[in-house]
């Protein structure tokens, strides 16, 4: 255990640092204890307040979010700078927390990963650890990925790196990783947790067998595999594949979706912030908000009116203003839908497609789809995974991924203060900067 530190996460250290440097090579001090037992293990993993949260930086820049241009003078630079699609997201004083955040998972995870083996003697116990950090390690390295690095089959995949560490060893430096070797080591990671994560936990904040084959459909789908998307989105929904009847749920209260609902996976919510989570001004996009069938459910249960012809969402899977980011049955119903299309099965795909929505339509108002082509059941697919996904902190990767191919690739435009602004497909404005202070080790 030379060179090693552990970090119990429970309330030992607040705020998160400015760059990942401190953090991967963080040296011990007075509010640091070894942890030495079980318990210590269970502590760390159990602080979901740190394992269970994600950036807000992807919803902002996405076209699934709106704002005005009176409210983006008010909001943190970092969220402003995601809205106008800025490569500097942080100003040098500020600290870089969805930079951050994520290397705080990664460090938690590689120090249980070493601590391991003087640990616990008891195999099946151990693999059980494992396979919790492993998945938590891979999770972190995706939501990076999202930000900071391009697609590995884009032609700017070997210009772009970010840090990573794969020990807790401050003797071991970070080594700089194209988007290739970050996606390579997040499968490595997450096919070796199948083997070792459990069937069911007692709450979602930990994954799951169920979870890791959700994830790893997401992965394969944003990489564009989609017959292991498929594969993976069918393991998933194997053993649970119960959804939600939305007609069930009281659109008369404030947030009508539960925490913990039986469509939850994998519990992750985005972090909290006012200007975003919380503000009137923080309006979905006009014009999906006019794509929702006034016998759709969803438009009364995801979204307020505001008055002025604007809408505010209310539809997490949190249960309040904070935004639900994990992984859930629906979104694994819509990669099954769409990985069925893409490979040509296209009927299979859309009664997939039919089996979510009508849990989310008024009883008998949505006739099964018939006699669509490949293309058209596609098209069909992806808007109704935008309007299911919403605020879910999705559709900046889907944006990604989506421009990757002529067909579904898509020009955005923000208006202002009366200038326009252009997010081109494949523009380099889809990958920020890592922070500066990072950029110096590169």
């Amino acid at each position: 255990m030379k060179n090693l530190i552990y970090i119990i996460v429970i309330g030992l250290l607040t705020g998160i640092s400015s760059g990942c440097t401190d953090f991967l090579d963080a040296k011990p001090n007075k509010a640091i204890v070894v942890p030495d037992s079980l318990e210590d293990i269970n502590a760390i993993l159990n602080n979901f307040g740190y394992f269970n949260r994600e950036q807000l930086i992807g919803l902002v820049s996405s076209d699934d979010f709106q704002t005005t241009g009176d409210y983006l003078e008010t909001i943190a630079p970092q969220f402003k700078n995601a809205y106008l699609w800025e490569r500097d997201l942080y100003p040098p004083d500020v600290s870089n927390t969805s930079f951050a955040l994520h290397y705080r998972q990664i460090l938690y995870s590689n120090v249980i990963l070493d601590l391991l083996d003087d640990i616990i003697s008891e195999q099946e116990t151990k693999d059980h650890y494992r396979g919790q950090a492993l998945f938590f390690r891979a999770y972190a390295y995706y939501a990076l990925a999202q930000l900071y690095l391009p697609l590995p089959a884009s032609p700017e995949m070997d210009q772009v790196t970010i840090p990573v560490k794969m020990v807790s060893d401050i003797s071991a430096q970070a080594e700089f990783k194209n988007a290739k070797e970050v996606y390579d080591l997040i499968l490595k990671d997450m096919n070796e947790s199948l083997a070792l994560l459990p069937k069911t936990s007692a709450y979602p904040i930990r994954p799951t067998l169920q979870a890791a084959y959700g994830f790893l459909a997401r992965v394969y789908l944003q990489l564009g595999n989609f017959q292991l998307a498929k594969d993976h989105a069918e393991l998933a929904l194997a053993d649970n594949n119960i959804l939600m009847n939305f007609s069930d749920l009281d659109a008369e209260k404030m947030y009508p979706m539960a925490l913990f609902n039986k469509e939850t996976i994998f519990y992750c919510q985005m972090i909290s912030s006012f200007g975003v989570t919380s503000s009137e001004f923080s309006l979905v996009n006009n014009k999906l908000y006019e794509q929702y069938h006034e016998n759709d459910l969803r438009k009364t249960l995801y979204f307020t009116p505001n008055g002025n012809g604007d809408a505010m969402f209310r539809g997490s899977y949190v249960g309040n203003f904070d935004l639900f980011s994990g992984i859930a049955l629906d979104e694994i119903f819509l990669i099954a839908a769409e990985a069925n299309v893409r490979l040509g099965m296209v009927d299979q795909g859309l009664e997939l497609l039919y089996s979510l929505l009508k849990t989310r339509y008024v009883e008998g108002k949505l006739l099964p789809y018939e006699n669509l082509d490949q293309n058209a059941a596609l098209n069909l697919i992806l808007l109704e995974r935008r309007k299911e996904l919403v605020f879910r902190g999705i559709r900046w990767s889907d944006q990604k991924r989506l421009n990757m191919e002529p067909e579904t690739s898509m020009t955005v435009e923000r208006e202002v203060n009366g200038v326009v602004n252009i997010l081109s497909p494949n523009s380099p404005n889809y990958v920020f900067y890592t922070p500066a202070r990072e950029r110096l080790f590169q």
